[in-house]
């Protein structure tokens, strides 16, 4: 059936399939591809927000590798949306009878260059922002890294200076970003504070939860506060009572020593023993969701994987 789909490296930064949303800076271009449907008539509702105007797919598009053979097989449009006026409006691809053949096309058209809905807590535009009020505050953490995963900062390599202002270790302050932007949205305080600085390492985080209590434990870490040297913590493991959630931030152990590599979001819940997170500072692309196991050794420790399990949050 006739369906809409972007083809990755293609102008495809803002574009979320789960969503059917794309997200279009202002005086920019996006390429979206109707795949089938050559009699759909291709429309927007409120052009003073987006524009679309269409060319056939070039013979390099129409057999690019993303595409299944029953695609490669099928006539192909390339849609050139425009982004006018920030805002939101839709596209709809209807049969000669009035009705969509292909599910409508939200379209966020955006101020910024990378597609972003959020930019900074007080940066986000009011749709999505309405958005978040609905959700819980995990849900909103996880809404506000898909959004950061899709644009062209998500999409692309590099970029390490966004979230944390320097060239390195942007993974925990991509963390903190989503977690200021979410509580920003539904008005309560981050129960990370104001500085992405207690996340920008394993052992920032871990000190942080040595000096926070009341907000966050740890779990599956036994020790001392790696910033100081001090106080003595027993191992608390995964549990009923202790359970890891989404939003909750996961800190991984190098392999060969004792060292430390990583931080990330816990994108689902563990099934089993497998789990996903939701990660910066990945490379190309850069923000992307990664398949993990929680059972994994390392460096003589019983666990390569160390959980912050922020407490009294939904």
């Amino acid at each position: 059936m006739a369906h809409l789909r972007t083809l990755p490296g293609d102008g495809d930064s803002g574009f979320d399939g789960s969503r059917n949303l794309l997200v279009v800076p202002a005086r920019n271009t996006r390429n979206v591809f109707l795949v089938a449907g050559p009699d759909l008539s291709v429309s927007i509702e409120e052009t003073d927000i987006a524009t679309v105007s269409e060319r056939n797919a070039t013979r390099s598009e129409s057999r690019d590798g993303h595409l299944d053979p029953w695609e490669q097989s099928q006539g192909i449009r390339c849609l050139r949306i425009s982004g006018v006026h920030d805002g939101r409006t839709v596209l709809h691809a209807r049969l000669p009878d009035g009705r969509d053949w292909v599910a409508p096309l939200t379209i966020q058209v955006v101020q910024n260059l990378e597609a972003r809905q959020a930019t900074a807590p007080a940066g986000v535009t009011p749709e999505l922002r309405r958005e978040l009020q609905q959700l819980t505050l995990r849900q909103a953490v996880l809404r506000v890294a898909e959004d950061q995963m899709n644009s062209q900062y998500g999409r692309q390599a590099g970029s390490f200076n966004i979230y944390v202002g320097h060239d390195y270790n942007w993974c925990g302050a991509f963390a903190h970003f989503c977690w200021s932007v979410a509580a920003a949205a539904k008005g309560v305080a981050n129960p990370f504070g104001g500085n992405n600085d207690v996340l920008l390492s394993p052992q920032k985080a871990i000190h942080f939860v040595f000096g926070n209590f009341d907000k966050a434990i740890l779990l599956r870490y036994a020790g001392i506060d790696p910033m100081t040297g001090a106080g003595r913590m027993a191992l608390t493991d995964i549990s009923a009572a202790n359970p890891v959630q989404p939003g909750d931030i996961c800190l991984l152990r190098n392999d060969n020593d004792d060292g430390w590599r990583h931080v990330d979001i816990v994108y689902e819940a563990p099934s089993g023993t497998s789990f996903r997170t939701i990660d910066g500072n990945q490379g190309d692309p850069a923000i992307k969701i990664v398949n993990r196991q929680l059972d994994t050794p390392a460096a003589g420790k019983p666990y390569k994987l160390v959980f912050v399990h922020v407490l009294g949050v939904t």
